[in-house]
C-alpha cells in the first residue's frame, strides 16, 4: 500500500511538471531617440510598484529607457498559466532592474507551435474458479486530454516619469 500511495504522489508531480513551460527568454535593449514624450493616457495597472499601461501611454512626461522582449513557450496548463504569470514578473523585475517606472506594452503575439496528447489509464482483473470454470471481470479507466503548445512573445517599453 505504501509503494502505491509513493507511486500515486509521484505520477501526480509528473503530471503538473508536464505542463511548465519549455523555456523562458527576457532581453533589454536600451533605447536611444527623443528623450521625453506625453502620452494621452490609457487603461493601467500597478503590480509590485510598475505601472502597466495594457492600451495607451502615460498622460504625463516620461522618458523611454529601452525595450524588453519576452518570450515562452509552454502548454495550456494550470501550470503554464502559472508560468505566464512568472513572465509578467520576470517583465517588471527587469524594468525595476533598469530604472523604470513603468512599462508599456508594445506587442503580444501567441502562437500554436504544436498539441501534446496525455493518456493516464488504470485497470483492474478480477476472477475466480469455481464448478470447473474460471470467471473473470476486467476494468479500465482512461483519460486523455490535449493542450495547444503555444510560443507567446511580449513586447514592451521601460518608461521612466519625468515629473
Amino acid at each position: 500500500m505504501k509503494k502505491f500511495k509513493y507511486a500515486c504522489v509521484l505520477a501526480i508531480v509528473a503530471f503538473f511538471i508536464s505542463g511548465c513551460a519549455v523555456y523562458n527568454q527576457t532581453t533589454f535593449s536600451d533605447f536611444h531617440g527623443p528623450s521625453e514624450f506625453v502620452g494621452r493616457g490609457g487603461i493601467v495597472k500597478n503590480v509590485k510598484g510598475i505601472d502597466i499601461w495594457t492600451n495607451g501611454e502615460p498622460n504625463r512626461k516620461f522618458k523611454i529607457l529601452g525595450i524588453i522582449e519576452h518570450s515562452h513557450q509552454s502548454t495550456k496548463s494550470v501550470v503554464s498559466y502559472v508560468a505566464g504569470m512568472v513572465g509578467e514578473s520576470e517583465l517588471i523585475a527587469s524594468a525595476k532592474e533598469h530604472g523604470g517606472d513603468a512599462i508599456i506594452m508594445l506587442s503580444e503575439n501567441s502562437t500554436i507551435t504544436g498539441y501534446k496528447t496525455r493518456i493516464d489509464a488504470t485497470g483492474q482483473t478480477s476472477g475466480n474458479y469455481g464448478n470447473g470454470a474460471y470467471n473473470a471481470h476486467t476494468e479500465v479507466d482512461a483519460v486523455a486530454r490535449t493542450y495547444a503548445e503555444t510560443r507567446t512573445d511580449k513586447r514592451v517599453a521601460v518608461i521612466k516619469y519625468l515629473d
